[in-house]
């Protein structure tokens, strides 16, 4: 008992040796721009310290922190390409016509009395003639592709540590195809007259634009050489590089952990302190617990009750079971019983030593060697 009383006390003592800690603080800083970044090289430097003094802090408490880079990339379409489709026949039209050509000179003969015929030559002259042809319309359509395919990829770059950040919205928008626009015609064939069947041609175009933009974002934790600068300096470095593309940086946050020695209105103590001073209180309230138990034991009489064994009888054979158990009355003493509870004020060793003569003190020689029974 003594021992689970003093590992509680050296427990409580552990808990109560821990220094108060102050309770932790995150501040967040946003700092916003309107900045075209493009190349490798694009540092910048951030003095934190006037946002902590202003908030009663220094930068020397700071426990940890992060940031965030926030931009977007807008498409940068380069020269449009054309696409053309195959020219389809959609409709079809009749035209009027006329063909001119000379009739020859020509005789005929006619009745001119009621036995002979007269003749005459009539001139040759033109003639013109009206008749229809088929013209045939044909249209195809026509892409105007705006494309940018380059995923726009930010390198942050803070102290030891570099992360990436890559666009990953995509953009395909098909406008309507316009009116129509004529682009010419060509004779299909001429006829036996000379007139021609024409076919016209004709044109539509639409805008087609595929492009990969949208956020760019990259947050990094600070590492120990970010932090041990911005704890000596208040000052935090960093440098962003567009491998790929370009982007317009937006706003960069940061995210600062601080521990204020000021406040130590609250105490947390250690998990290790906690399980320790729990281990030492149930221990000594075990103890207690089994020390109440041995003295309603001793007080109720129960450690008599438990401990008051009869002693076998040890017989021999039918003919001589009376001798036998008349000799081990004698040899025992008193009675066929012996109650152990009258050595219950007697030390421990003195019991045992009283137990160990009374069950070896050796029988009478004349009896033979006995036999262990249950009694009746």
């Amino acid at each position: 008992m003594i021992r689970n009383l003093r590992a509680a006390v050296l427990a409580l003592g552990a808990i109560a040796s821990i220094p108060a800690a102050g309770a932790p603080i995150l501040i967040s800083q946003t700092f916003t721009f309107d900045r075209l970044i493009s190349g490798t090289s694009n540092a910048l430097s951030f003095d934190l310290a006037p946002m902590l003094a202003s908030a009663g802090l220094s930068a020397s408490g700071i426990e940890s922190g992060s940031l965030v880079v926030s931009g977007f990339s807008d498409p940068s379409y380069g020269s449009p390409t054309t696409a053309y489709g195959s020219y389809q026949t959609v409709s079809t039209s009749t035209r009027t016509v006329t063909a001119d050509y000379w009739v020859p000179p020509y005789t005929y003969s006619y009745r001119c009395g009621f036995f002979s015929y007269c003749y005459r030559t009539n001139p040759g002259y033109w003639r013109t003639d009206y008749y229809t042809v088929d013209d045939r319309h044909d249209e195809r359509m026509v892409d105007i592709r705006h494309a940018d395919t380059v995923a726009d990829t930010l390198s942050l770059h803070v102290g030891d540590s570099t992360v990436s950040g890559v666009t990953a919205s995509s953009l395909n928008v098909q406008n309507a195809y316009g009116q129509r626009t004529y682009e010419g015609n060509s004779c299909s064939y001429y006829d036996y007259y000379g007139n021609c069947s024409y076919t016209y041609y004709y044109s539509r175009q639409r805008d087609v634009y595929s492009a990969i933009y949208g956020a760019v974002n990259a947050s990094l934790g600070l590492d120990g050489t970010a932090l041990t600068a911005l704890k000596n300096s208040g000052q935090l470095d960093l440098n962003l590089a567009m491998d790929i593309g370009q982007m317009t940086l937006q706003s960069i946050r940061f995210d600062l952990l601080l521990v204020d020695p000021s406040d130590s209105s609250t105490s947390v103590p250690a998990p290790g302190s906690l399980m320790l001073a729990s281990s030492a209180l149930v221990g000594f309230a075990l103890a207690s617990r089994r020390r109440r138990i041995a003295d309603s034991r001793f007080r109720d009489g129960g450690f008599e009750r438990a401990h008051r064994t009869p002693i076998k009888t040890m017989v021999m054979n039918t003919s001589r079971r009376s001798t036998t158990r008349q000799g081990l009355i004698r040899s025992l003493g008193n009675g066929d019983r012996f109650d152990i509870s009258k050595a219950v004020n007697v030390s421990a060793d003195r019991q045992r030593r009283r137990i160990r003569s009374i069950i070896s003190r050796p029988s009478s020689p004349a009896d033979p060697p006995p036999c262990l029974a249950e009694p009746r």
